[in-house]
């Protein structure tokens, strides 16, 4: 059996080096990466300069517009013929005539008052960057977190595979006791059988969960942006960490004070509010200012008199005012008005959620540290018993049931240490998230 096993996980890693060569990772690395690589992330990036541009965008409509102008004509008439209307007679002509036209211009429009419209889009595309930008810094905490996560996943499978390893061979050298027993005939033919049984049991249990490990690592992989076909072996060890040292209050207050998502939700409500404001333009009438230059003639040479002849200046006054608009404004104002009534409830949904959030946390930190010392105990008295009934098995003074029970149990007492210890590294690795902390 001990051979089985040995030419399964040689052939498993041998396909796995035929990949490629194996990439040491900590976590620091693995942060490194994913924040260069990791799509998500950079998608994120690519919609704050979004709202960046918007933002450079509303500012123009503050300032005027200006455009200049250069053009070029020409025309042939061709021979043309003669026109009898009456007493009215025009000879034709068996002429050619060519002629051209240049032109230059310069145009300046500055819209005076539109109701506020200009500058509350203005302010309203200030406070959807700062969104955006919160936004974005909250898509760096979560895939900090998600990194941080998934490297910790792929310990706890690793540290399943040792465990499972030790079964493994646990089970092995019961199959011999088992085997010997049965040879000298101290005990029953079930037993053997059923010590091949927790044998085999033992190592379906390790393929399996070697498969997990390789998919958590292939997981691990598109999170960073990386073939999910590379090979990694994790530097890093699954240990206690040190928790932040503040309470649930203080965390509250941190959360309220900095996480990205409540932020961004006031930021949000800001730009609503601004929104509404705009809207409320079309009320008010709208004041135009223009003026422009032009120059016009049939000889380019003469430009040098652009000031002296053929030209024009041009001066423009506008005010205009919706009389009926079709229900246009009311629709906009209907609507930014609800928009900010749900930016409102958002916000504080927002922030009731960041609440739980902390609340989980702390909960979840407080019952896995517990968990942690908890699950020591269990697994050094699991084993003490494991001991016990081996002895007691070989002496013939218990059964083969006792002997895999005590077996079982302290495989899951294992099991359940590594979990606590796994989850109190996410704990506070979500307690940082929650307060808005890399």
């Amino acid at each position: 059996m001990r051979k089985l096993i040995t030419v399964l996980f040689l052939s498993l890693m041998l396909s796995v080096s035929a990949e490629g060569a194996v990439k040491s990772l900590s976590l620091n690395d693995a942060l490194s990466i994913a924040l260069k690589k990791n799509f998500g992330y950079r998608i994120a990036e690519g919609r704050r300069e979004i709202a960046r541009a918007q933002k450079t965008g509303a500012a123009g409509g503050l300032l005027p517009f200006v455009s200049t102008s250069l053009s070029y004509g020409w025309t042939q008439r061709g021979p043309s013929s003669s026109f009898t209307q009456g007493l009215i007679f025009i000879p034709g002509s068996n002429r050619t005539s060519s002629s051209a036209n240049y032109s230059l211009g310069l145009d300046i429009r500055q819209e005076v008052f539109d109701g506020g419209a200009s500058f509350s889009n203005l302010k309203s595309s200030i406070a959807d960057e700062a969104a955006s930008r919160e936004n974005f810094r909250s898509s760096r905490q979560g895939l900090i977190f998600n990194v941080k996560s998934n490297y910790f996943s792929v310990l706890l499978a690793r540290k399943l595979l040792e465990v499972d390893g030790n079964a493994l061979e646990t089970s092995e050298e019961q199959l011999k006791v088992a085997q010997a027993r049965y040879d000298l005939g101290s005990a029953a033919l079930s037993d053997l059988l059923k010590a091949k049984v927790d044998l085999a049991s033992a190592q379906s249990i390790l393929i399996s969960h070697r498969s997990d490990y390789q998919q958590l690592l292939a997981n691990l992989n598109f999170l960073l942006g990386e073939d999910v076909n590379d090979s990694l072996e994790l530097t890093d060890d699954l240990a206690q960490p040190e928790a932040p040292a503040l309470g649930y209050e203080e965390a509250l207050m941190r959360a309220e004070k900095n996480h990205p998502d409540l932020l961004a939700a006031q930021k949000r409500v800001e730009a609503a509010d601004w929104g509404l404001q705009a809207g409320r333009a079309g009320l008010y009438p709208s004041i135009g200012l223009s003026a422009g230059y032009g120059w016009n003639n049939r000889d380019f040479s003469r430009v040098t008199s652009l000031f002296d002849r053929d030209y024009q200046w041009r001066f423009g006054f506008s005010i205009s005012y919706n009389l009926f608009d079709r229900f246009s404004t009311y629709q906009t104002v209907k609507i930014s008005r609800a928009q900010f009534s749900n930016a409102h409830q958002e916000y504080l949904q927002e922030k009731s959620r960041i609440a739980l959030e902390v609340k989980r946390v702390f909960l979840n930190l407080t019952k896995s540290r517990q968990n942690i010392e908890l699950n020591r105990q269990k697994v050094e008295s699991a084993g003490e018993d494991l001991n016990i009934e081996q002895e007691k098995y070989k002496l013939g003074a218990a059964t083969i049931l006792d002997l895999q029970k005590s077996q079982d149990n302290h495989r899951q007492a294992q099991y359940q240490a590594v979990l606590a210890l796994y989850d109190y590294n996410v704990a506070v690795a979500g307690l940082k998230k929650s307060i808005g902390e890399e």
